[in-house]
């Protein structure tokens, strides 16, 4: 792999030359959205802390508070953004990076490669953007571990290339077992982003209970494995979840605790804050019981329904403002590159405005 790294630097030393060249001639030929044409140049990386959000609604971009952000990804399609997105978040210093996804097929033919990379970085310039930030989510396969190496290599070099302020950066899960090798990646990479959340795909057969969408047990478990493959914390970002998981109980113990009847999928699901409170809350006929676990960091909400509607009680676990910002206060001690949130459309921002803007603050945890 240190050929990988070696080859990697010798073209970087080459293309720093012509860097300026390169950021004057490589720029969108799509019409500038904003008044002042400067905001759609690519703008600088922050400096400082990282604080990253993810976008999956279009039309939300409005109630965002790009003053607590240093970049965010638009996860969705590209195609459907709001141009004025670019001029507001390049105002606030904020870089908006594209989503870059691809599957087995395209990082295995060459041919495919290509044309992946060259649509990608059309899009890049097409729409002021500022990055891209590869998500690729599929199971190790070992004998195709070169090739992706060689794939995520030569994207680098080619964002790289096109100008100076562009940011690479690459998902990958809580355990660094689970995704391919750890050298080269991690090199040509600015940071890595690792999916902290979903932490109940792995409930215990054994302890089938209702349990905690990000556990900080598992990503400082997470985290020291990364960090004992010789990646810096300084390039690691803890990704924080803005959604809970509704379990259906077969009973709720005298400890408060839900028995799941089947784990850990069948009465399990994701949800959002506003659908619970549309679905529950507003409904009236049921019951609630607000519980903290200590040991997850994280609020829960007993749902027990009444005159029998229902034949079985819920519990919704969930991160609020209160849980978030304790989670990333545990983390920053480790000198982790920042944190960041999947995903900000979770919120109703037609709600209570003092819960949306509390769920904001969290991230003044890593604001220098």
């Amino acid at each position: 792999m240190v050929c990988y790294i070696c080859i990697f630097c010798l073209i970087l030393i080459n293309l720093a030359s012509s860097t300026d060249i390169a950021d004057h001639n490589r720029r969108s030929t799509s019409t500038c959205p904003c008044e002042d044409a400067s905001l759609c140049e690519p703008i600088p990386p922050a400096k400082g802390k990282t604080r990253l959000a993810y976008s999956k609604e279009p039309g939300n971009w409005k109630y965002y508070d790009f003053t607590k952000i240093t970049e965010m990804v638009l996860f969705f399609d590209i195609t459907e953004i709001d141009p004025e997105i670019v001029c507001v978040a390049h105002k606030y210093n904020v870089q908006l990076h594209l989503r870059g996804c691809f599957g087995n097929e395209t990082f295995r033919n060459s041919t495919k490669q290509e044309k992946w990379i060259q649509e990608n970085l059309k899009l890049l310039t097409d729409y002021h953007l500022d990055g891209i930030n590869v998500d690729y989510e599929r199971p190790r396969i070992a004998q195709w571990e070169p090739q992706l190496v060689d794939f995520m290599v030569e994207l680098s070099i080619r964002v790289r290339s096109m100008n100076s302020n562009y940011q690479l950066t690459y998902c990958l899960p809580t355990d660094p077992l689970l995704h391919y090798e750890m050298v080269t990646i991690p090199t040509v990479m600015d940071y890595l982003m690792i999916m902290d959340y979903d932490h109940v795909w792995d409930i215990h057969p054994n302890h089938c209970f209702a349990t905690a969408n990000q556990q900080p047990m598992k990503t400082i478990f997470g985290l020291t494995k990364y960090m004992s493959l010789g990646i810096p914390p300084s390039k690691l970002v803890v990704g924080m979840p803005w959604y809970g998981y509704l379990y259906n109980c077969d009973n709720i113990t005298s400890s408060g605790l839900c028995s799941l009847h089947n784990c850990p999928y069948i009465n399990t699901r994701q949800s959002i804050i506003p659908k619970i409170y549309e679905n529950y809350v507003v409904n009236g006929n049921y019951e609630f019981i607000q519980g903290w676990d200590n040991e997850t960091v994280s609020p829960f909400l007993t749902i027990i329904p009444k005159d029998n509607i229902d034949s079985f009680p819920r519990q919704f676990w969930y991160d609020n403002s209160v849980s978030l910002t304790r989670k990333a206060e545990i983390y920053k001690p480790f000198q982790i590159r920042g944190v960041g949130v999947f995903h900000v459309d979770c919120l109703d921002y037609t709600m209570d405005q003092s819960m949306v803007t509390a769920y904001w603050n969290f991230f003044t945890v890593f604001q220098d």
